[in-house]
């Protein structure tokens, strides 16, 4: 067998819950996560609130009708823009993280309003669902990144 002797093949739940548990008991690592999660949100919502004034008509079909298109497009860009930016303040980054986790769950009724329309903006019925479990995602990852951990240094620089 030479190379591959000593190897397992397979899955085991058991060893799975072992890896997560070592993540979580090393802070640098988890302090490396909740940076990078945190850094990767801020991009995707500094692009996406500048996306609201380049292409502002892309989203009015997510905005409902009873709202006005054009003062919640600029107003939910502005927000996107600084919540974005205020990631990468130190000391602004956790209040930050909350403000994107606030803004996620409340773009949820959004696209559950949209995937439950006759013919949903994003597309396909299909693609409505996901976009939703794509929200679920998008609402923990903030939340994820800005909670306390294990240690009281996950709010400083890594």
């Amino acid at each position: 067998m030479g190379k591959l002797e000593g190897l397992r093949f397979g899955y085991s739940a058991k060893n799975e819950e072992l890896e997560i548990y070592k993540f979580y008991q090393n802070p640098y690592k988890v302090k490396l996560a909740k940076k990078i999660i945190g850094i990767i949100l801020a991009l995707f919502l500094i692009f996406g609130g500048v996306a609201h004034f380049m292409t502002p008509a892309m989203y009015f079909p997510l905005i409902p009708d009873f709202l006005p298109e054009t003062v919640v497009n600029i107003l939910a860009g502005i927000v996107e823009i600084v919540l974005g930016i205020g990631v990468f303040i130190p000391t602004l980054r956790k209040k930050a993280l909350l403000g994107i986790f606030i803004l996620m769950l409340m773009f949820l009724p959004i696209h559950i309003w949209d995937a439950l329309k006759e013919s949903p903006a994003i597309g396909t019925k299909t693609v409505a669902m996901v976009r939703i479990a794509i929200q679920f995602v998008l609402i923990f990852l903030p939340w994820f990144a800005q909670k306390d951990g294990l240690s009281q240094e996950d709010s400083q620089e890594v």
